[in-house]
């Protein structure tokens, strides 16, 4: 009986291993507070251009941090350079990545990668609605060494080689909706910095209009930033469900919601200060079209699809009668 205990605890303790994320504080949700200044910027992370990302925190206003050769901007949300709430938790980060001006993130990882193994990159963006073009060269560089360019301006930083990220052509350009990436790749081994932003250079970056004439150039939000060990097969925990749709959205209150719901999926719908507004929904388990109809007021609300503590799909609602 104890050998059988011995193989299942090394056994999940494998799975626990490959699963790790090796991106510390890769949701933003632990804080640090400056010393020199008032504010708070997100712990482990560290901008390592002269650029400044910017740090957003739900109902509360976060002051920017000047530290030597740190600088974050910050503030609250939903309110920022657009309307967006965090895709988990109560934080995210943003940062500009337009041509001339781009701004990085950067992170000790929590272990060296292993030389000739497979890992596999997730994250979530959403590009702000006052930017005005959007971009497909979001991903990651990594190296052996912490890379420190200060010089503002950099198309990119000189240097960076991508590593991984959101494929050539791919358009990221929903200012609705959390939009996710996932690649993988085969490390050369030792890598231990792992740089965010927009990785490309200028000639292999597509930017595209998106008919906002003044605001941001190219300003992403960012959150729940993963890197973890895939190698084996079993060892990859694909999720249980597919991405979500609410349509006719703007609507008078009659929605159809399209997905491929767990057992314990709930549809939950709240206002603009985070207040629910009706009342909780089950949803059937499965690949599913369930109709939704919401007897509220015009106006901007947004929907949650929670199962148990986490949040599956998140989006505005609009209602206009």
């Amino acid at each position: 009986m104890r050998k059988v205990l011995l193989v299942c605890f090394l056994f999940s303790a494998s799975v626990m291993n490959a699963q790790m994320n090796l991106v510390p504080n890769g949701d933003f949700e632990d804080s640090v507070i400056c010393t020199m200044s008032s504010g708070v910027m997100p712990a482990n992370w560290y901008p390592p251009s002269f650029g400044s990302p910017d740090y957003y925190g739900i109902y509360t206003t976060i002051a920017g941090c000047t530290l030597a050769n740190t600088f974050w901007g910050g503030g609250g949300i939903p309110f920022g350079y657009g309307y967006q709430w965090p895709h988990s938790g109560t934080h995210y980060a943003g940062f500009n990545s337009g041509m001339n001006g781009r701004e990085y993130m950067a992170v000790k990882l929590a272990d060296s990668l292993m030389p000739g193994k497979k890992y596999c990159l997730e994250f979530y963006v959403s590009l702000t609605e006052n930017s005005q073009m959007s971009s497909d060269g979001l991903g990651i560089s990594l190296s052996n060494d912490s890379i420190h360019y200060y010089q503002y301006g950099a198309s990119p930083v000189p240097g960076l080689v991508f590593t991984a990220g959101n494929p050539t052509g791919n358009q990221l350009a929903d200012t609705t909706n959390w939009m996710m990436v996932r690649d993988s790749f085969i490390a050369v081994g030792g890598e231990k910095y792992l740089m965010f932003g927009n990785i490309r250079s200028d000639a292999q970056t597509t930017f595209a209009p998106t008919g906002v004439t003044s605001g941001n150039p190219c300003y992403y939000y960012v959150d729940d930033i993963s890197l973890f060990f895939c190698d084996s097969i079993d060892s990859v925990v694909e999720p249980v469900y597919s991405s979500f749709t609410l349509f006719p959205n703007p609507s008078s209150g009659n929605f159809q919601l399209t997905g491929n719901f767990p057992a314990d999926a709930v549809f939950h719908v709240y206002d603009l200060l985070g207040q629910e507004v009706s009342e909780p929904v089950e949803m059937p388990e499965g690949n599913k079209s369930v109709s939704v109809s919401l007897n509220l007021a015009d106006g901007i609300y947004f929907y949650r699809i929670i199962s148990g503590k986490e949040i599956l799909h998140e989006e505005k609602i609009v209602i206009v009668k």
